[in-house]
């Protein structure tokens, strides 16, 4: 009976028994079907989809490949890089680089660029992004160096200089209201256009001067994948045209190091994407082509380079650096290293 008491009058004033326990909370476990609507939202499918696709094609693939943040100093990701090349025919160690970096968004809603004409006929040659060892030449006839973009006539056959590009672009998403729509720039957009400038930026910080007679060069191209749709929107006599598209150049321009510089981003769908891979090998292939028409002003240019930079190495350090050049070259050929991807950087 007393045992009985007590217990009842602990129970009353809330005393808790000893056998009790506090209840700790599961959390909820994931089912299949919710974990697969929630990587169709994601971008991770695209990435590993564009991958493969890549791989396929014979590029050489890097995913989640780091770069330094400028503005933190800490490492980041970019979703894709990939590098494809291509024997110019003209040499032995003579190859020619096309590289994508590229970040894959997944956009529920379509995404709209403002797209215009250029003024200028091939005004995008100066917004080709890489590395061209020689940057100039001499021709006959000529008193001035000529860009070696003039010299291969690139804006004859590079994407940059056909066609429209954008400036301003925006996706919608509906009000607080649920009522209106509202087009306005979704962060992982302009996250994406922001990660490639930096992207590219840090690629050039990469590259090492490498003095030689052979060409390495590297054009770089910054991409943004979407899965969703695209948008070309243009103002004609004061009403909007919509377009369905597939690809779209974007213009962006920012202040680096306290100056202007611009850059030009494709903009592809993923259905569209194996058309923009090979459309870069094509251009790749043109640029061979036009590199042995001209190969001896280019290798002419090239030697004067290296004989400039002997020069130099001999001075300081009263030794020449042929040997140690051709050195590198040789296990470039041989494969005993990875070839530089360029050995200047005009940008």
């Amino acid at each position: 009976m007393s045992g009985r008491r007590v217990a009842s009058v602990a129970t009353k004033i809330g005393v808790k028994s000893p056998s009790t326990k506090p209840r700790i909370p599961v959390p909820p476990t994931i089912t299949e079907a919710e974990a697969r609507a929630a990587l169709l939202r994601s971008g991770y499918l695209i990435e590993y989809r564009t991958e493969a696709l890549l791989r396929e094609r014979g590029w050489f693939v890097e995913a989640n490949s780091a770069y330094e943040d400028s503005e933190t100093q800490k490492s980041r990701e970019l979703d894709i890089y990939a590098l494809f090349y291509r024997r110019v025919g003209t040499g032995p160690k003579d190859r020619l680089f096309s590289s994508v970096l590229i970040e894959c968004v997944n956009n529920p809603q379509p995404i709209a660029f403002f797209t215009r004409k250029p003024y200028v006929h091939n005004w995008a040659v100066g917004y080709i992004k890489g590395v061209f060892d020689p940057e100039e030449v001499s021709v006959k006839g000529s008193e001035q160096k000529i860009n070696i973009g003039d010299l291969l006539k690139i804006g004859s056959y590079h994407h940059y200089c056909r066609g429209t590009f954008a400036t301003q672009f925006c996706s919608f998403s509906r009000k607080a209201d649920k009522k209106e729509w509202m087009a306005s720039h979704e962060d992982n957009h302009f996250s994406a256009f922001a990660t490639l400038v930096k992207a590219v930026e840090h690629r050039f910080t990469q590259l090492a001067l490498v003095p030689g007679t052979y060409i390495s060069w590297e054009f770089m191209n910054p991409v943004v994948l979407v899965q969703g749709e695209l948008l070309d929107v243009r103002s004609v006599g004061g009403t909007l045209r919509f377009e369905k598209t597939e690809h779209i150049k974007f213009r962006r321009t920012v202040i680096w190091k306290g100056e202007e510089r611009g850059y030009i981003i494709d903009v592809v769908t993923e259905r569209a994407f194996p058309r923009f891979v090979a459309m870069l090998e094509d251009e790749l292939q043109r640029t061979s082509s036009g590199i042995k028409r001209h190969i001896r002003v280019i290798r002419d240019a090239l030697r004067r380079k290296l004989e400039e930079e002997k020069a130099k190495a001999t001075g300081k350090e009263g030794t020449s650096a042929t040997q140690d050049v051709e050195s590198r070259f040789d296990a470039l050929a041989s494969g005993k290293t990875s070839p530089p991807p360029a050995s200047s950087n005009p940008r």
